[in-house]
């Protein structure tokens, strides 16, 4: 059986995690209350399409998108710099591993979510790919 799904995630979320000066993580399907006046961030993966590559191997792609929630009211500079400190550690061409996938990076853009009062929400959509064999 393979674990291909579970293993491209495990790779990008290993990877976020070693980020240095990492905030608040509110991690998928695990409770976390935010602390009003708090910076924290939301990973999500938004698996695309998985088609043949080869004859041996599927290929993956999606994209790894991860939300920055600023206070309102403090200026959008800390959220922007997290951004930028994020888009390094995933730039273009980086490959890491977990299990059967190795995760290569395609791209990374950074995107006004809104303001809903409370958090001022940018993101970086971070652009993957991944060959696995065929299962």
């Amino acid at each position: 059986m393979s674990n291909a799904f579970q293993d491209i995630r495990i790779a990008l979320d290993a990877r976020l995690a070693t980020l240095s000066g990492l905030p608040p993580v509110a991690w998928p399907n695990a409770q976390y209350v935010p602390t009003i006046g708090t910076l924290f961030i939301r990973p999500t993966l938004l698996a695309a399409e998985t088609v043949g590559g080869t004859l041996e191997s599927d290929r993956h792609t999606g994209i790894y998108r991860v939300d920055v929630f600023s206070p309102v009211g403090v200026g959008d500079g800390t959220a922007i710099a997290l951004l930028d400190s994020i888009g390094d550690h995933f730039a273009p061409m980086t490959t890491f591993t977990s299990g059967v996938a190795g995760v290569q990076i395609v791209s990374c853009s950074q995107s006004l979510r809104g303001n809903d009062g409370v958090w001022y929400n940018l993101s970086i959509d971070i652009r993957y790919l991944s060959y696995i064999l065929t299962r």
